[in-house]
């Protein structure tokens, strides 16, 4: 038993000295460039903010820039899509369907290069029609120095009676 403590403290010690993989300075390399908790929220709030905001105007280049090339998504239809179908679906002539859409909220939870942000959107219909609103999940990523959407899932909220 001895012997098997001493062997893991010599291998926990390798792992963490200069001789080692250099897994351990590279992850606090990494996290050391990461904008703080604060920072990251805005930028991320805004991203989701403009991405809300598509349904009314477009926003040329914002798909392009908060998706990862790997994103996954679920639509509120239950399509799935790509970082490609979503640049294709955005660029899509809008159809005056929403006249406004806002965030109602949105809640991050941070684990370290990785960001759940779960939130809420409310879209105000042109036709008079019941408004939409969405709940979702957005899964942050902090790679090559950028926050970006690797995953989303949207729901459609049945309408308030």
């Amino acid at each position: 038993m001895n012997k098997l403590i001493w062997t893991a403290a010599a291998l926990a010690m390798a792992a963490c000295s200069p001789q080692g993989d250099g897994t351990a300075q590279v992850k606090q390399a990494a996290a050391a460039e990461r904008p703080s908790d604060k920072e990251s929220e805005a930028y991320m709030w805004k991203a989701e903010e403009d991405w809300a905001a598509q349904s009314v105007r477009p926003i040329p280049g914002l798909m392009e820039r908060i998706l990862a090339d790997d994103y996954s998504g679920v639509s509120s239809r239950g399509d799935t899509r790509t970082k490609a179908d979503q640049i294709k679906s955005q660029a899509e002539p809008l159809d005056g369907t929403f006249v406004s859409s806002k965030l109602d909220y949105v809640h991050y939870r941070h684990f370290g290069d990785t960001v759940i942000a779960q939130g809420q959107e409310s879209l105000k219909r042109a036709d008079g029609k019941p408004d939409v609103q969405l709940i979702w999940h957005d899964i942050w990523m902090f790679r090559d120095g950028k926050w970006q959407v690797v995953a989303s899932q949207d729901s459609k909220l049945p309408p308030k009676s």
